[in-house]
């Protein structure tokens, strides 16, 4: 629902209100058909897994596909004009009344149910405060046309976006049918706590860049420049969060979700790895995207993925982590099919991107090293001392030695990323 023809409204520089409309009935529909499917085939999902409550709680979770269909529309406008400050409030307000709920509800012993209908209530209160910020409303307006000209490009963005959630949700469904729900639990851990920083990256950055990179469609240069502004700025903070998560891991995993979440160590450290060059995917694909190459990326996508369930297929035949480092050898690959193309339109291919995020990835090595002998030397003075201790010791050599190196060979990124994260959170609109 987030993808497709709301990405074309923020691509085209010359939408009308007729195309909102469109996009937003068409939505609507889409939505409501995702829900109903997803409604009938719960059953079987609870079958599927020999998990009764699972057809309860997908029928209500299904509610959620037709509530994000309220939202494309407005969010995507904002974003065109940069406005981020509405929507953090929005999401502010969704996010305080949903959590409130859903303590209490667990407080209560809801159990599993708390979790679902946070997330429900999550979506009603977002969407009814971003209705009440925003001025936008829809009229009973559908225009054949408009569908016709946003579907050459959303279109194929939907596509690409049902292909690329399916493929990369497909773990859930090989790992739960095939060793079950500890391992499924153990795997799910480590990928949402490793997405979770870069969800973050990605909501500033990501959202920035697709409008922004999208008014400079038509000046190579200035896109190319802005490209390579956004990729040096992601990685130089990516790169020590990825590396840091990874080094920290054992005593993270056990600090924040108990002991009993061990499992989960061997997988995040993998995971961490296939994220460290993640900037690569998202800065090159939002080029292509706002150069109105949608057929092209749905073509790269359909490359991607098809590596990816097949890769995915055979190492589940091995174990649970062979599909973590399944996942990280096809990251490198998606590296070089995403900027391919970038250097074809823009002369900003691999091997410059890579001379250009190489100090980076310098400093951030150094930064490991530091990391380790910190440790060794911590376990040395202190044999039995705590885990909390150990983790502090580490995180704080850690970002000490980084931001000391960044400083001492001036690295420019790491002043950027401040004054953007800084603007970013005084007025929600960064400028360009």
């Amino acid at each position: 629902m987030e993808s497709g023809f709301a990405s074309a409204l923020i691509q085209r520089q010359d939408h009308t209100y007729t195309d909102e409309c469109t996009v937003f009935w068409f939505n609507q529909v889409a939505g409501a058909l995702a829900a109903l499917i997803l409604v009938l085939i719960a059953p079987w999902i609870a079958s599927f897994y020999e998990q009764p409550i699972l057809a309860p709680l997908t029928k209500l979770m299904a509610l959620n596909l037709w509530l994000s269909a309220f939202l494309t529309v407005p969010i995507a406008l904002l974003t065109k004009k940069l406005d981020f400050k509405t929507q953090m409030k929005a999401s502010m307000i969704g996010l305080v009344i949903s959590g409130g709920i859903a303590i209490y509800l667990a407080l209560k012993g809801w159990g599993v149910w708390a979790i679902a209908i946070q997330s429900l209530s999550a979506s009603i209160v977002t969407a009814l405060a971003l209705w009440r910020l925003n001025s936008w409303r829809p009229s009973w307006k559908f225009s054949w046309d408009s569908f016709n000209r946003l579907f050459s490009f959303g279109g194929f963005l939907m596509l690409s976006g049902l292909l690329d959630t399916i493929s990369t949700r497909l773990y859930t469904l090989i790992i739960g049918k095939s060793y079950g729900a500890q391992d499924l639990g153990y795997f799910y851990r480590a990928s949402s706590t490793r997405e979770l920083p870069q969800g973050v990256l990605a909501s500033i950055f990501s959202r920035v860049a697709f409008p922004v990179f999208s008014s400079l469609a038509n000046d190579r240069n200035k896109l190319r420049d802005g490209l390579r502004v956004s990729l040096i700025t992601m990685m130089a903070i990516n790169l020590p969060v990825m590396v840091g998560l990874l080094m920290t891991a054992d005593e993270l995993v056990p600090i924040l979700f108990g002991p009993r979440w061990a499992g989960a160590i061997p997988i995040l450290k993998v995971l961490c790895g296939v994220g460290l060059f993640w900037p690569l995917h998202v800065a090159n694909l939002n080029v292509l995207m706002a150069m109105g190459h949608s057929r092209l990326m749905l073509r790269i996508e359909i490359i991607k993925k098809t590596l990816f369930i097949t890769t995915i297929i055979l190492a589940s035949q091995i174990s649970v982590i062979a599909i973590a480092w399944g996942m990280f050898g096809l990251g490198l690959i998606g590296v070089f099919i995403n900027t391919w193309y970038t250097r074809k339109f823009l002369n900003y291919g691999t091997l410059k991107q890579l001379k250009d995020v190489m100090p980076y990835l310098i400093v951030t090595f150094m930064m490991t090293v530091a990391i380790i002998v910190s440790q060794i030397g911590f376990e040395f003075a202190f044999p039995s001392s705590s885990v909390i201790l150990l983790f502090l010791t580490k995180f704080t050599v850690g970002t000490f030695t980084y931001f000391t190196l960044g400083y001492i060979f001036k690295l420019s990124a790491l002043e950027y990323a401040r004054q953007f994260l800084r603007q970013f959170q005084n007025d929600g609109s960064p400028s360009k």
